[in-house]
C-alpha cells in the first residue's frame, strides 16, 4: 500500500477518532464536525456525505440503543418529524449536484452550525403553538434536516435538539434521545440512497 497516495494526511484517523468519542458522549453523530474536516482536508465532494453518513451511523448507534433502552425516546415526539426527515434524507442522497452548488450548500450548513454554537447559547425559549401546529412544524423541520443530512452528510442533531426544546415538545433528555434516533434513521438512509448510485467513485 502507496501511503503517500493516500487522500489525507496519516493523522486524520486519529482526529476523527477523537471527534467520534467527543460526539458520542453527547448523543450527537458529529457529521458537521467531519464534514467540516474533510471539506478543510480537500476530500472529494463524493466522499464527504459517504464518510460522514457512514461515521454518524456508527457514532449513534450506541447511543440510540441506550436512549431507548431507557425510554427516553418518546415514540410521539420523535415520529413526527421521521415521518419528514426519512424520505427527504434519500432524496438527498440520491441527489448528484454540481460541485459548486454543494460547496455553497456545504458551506451554509457549516455556518448555521457555527451559529448555532456560538450564538445561540444558553436558554432556548418555549414557541407556544397549537398542538397541530408543532406537529406541521416538526414534519416540516424534519424534512429540511433529512434533506441536508442527505445531500452533506451533517446528522442535524445539533438543529434538532435546540428545536424540540423550543417547541416545547419534551424534555432536555428526551430531546437527545429523539436527536440520537433521529441522526442514526437520517444517516442509514441517505447512507442507503448513496450507495445505490451505479457509478458511485468517491476517491
Amino acid at each position: 500500500m502507496d501511503l503517500a497516495a493516500l487522500p489525507y494526511p496519516m493523522w486524520a484517523p486519529l482526529l476523527f477518532l477523537i471527534v467520534a468519542a467527543a460526539y458520542s458522549a453527547v448523543g450527537i453523530g458529529g457529521g458537521s464536525s467531519y464534514t467540516a474536516l474533510m471539506a478543510i482536508l480537500g476530500f472529494n465532494i463524493l466522499a464527504i456525505p459517504l464518510v460522514s453518513l457512514t461515521l454518524n451511523l456508527c457514532v449513534t448507534t450506541v447511543s440510540a440503543f441506550t436512549f431507548i433502552r431507557a425510554r427516553h425516546a418518546r415514540p410521539r415526539l420523535i415520529l413526527p418529524i421521521l415521518a419528514g426527515s426519512i424520505p427527504a434524507a434519500y432524496v438527498g442522497g440520491s441527489l448528484t449536484l454540481p460541485p459548486l452548488l454543494f460547496e455553497w450548500i456545504l458551506l451554509a450548513s457549516l455556518l448555521l452550525v457555527a451559529a448555532r454554537i456560538y450564538l445561540w447559547r444558553g436558554a432556548t425559549p418555549e414557541l407556544r403553538v397549537g398542538a397541530r401546529a408543532r406537529v406541521a412544524l416538526a414534519v416540516g423541520a424534519g424534512a429540511v434536516l433529512g434533506l441536508v443530512a442527505g445531500i452533506v452528510g451533517i446528522g442535524g442533531g445539533v438543529y434538532l435538539v435546540p428545536l424540540i426544546l423550543f417547541l416545547g415538545l419534551g424534555t432536555e433528555r428526551e430531546a437527545a434521545a429523539c436527536g440520537a434516533v433521529f441522526v442514526w434513521l437520517n444517516s442509514a438512509s441517505g447512507l442507503t440512497a448513496r450507495l445505490q448510485q451505479p457509478s458511485l467513485d468517491p476517491l
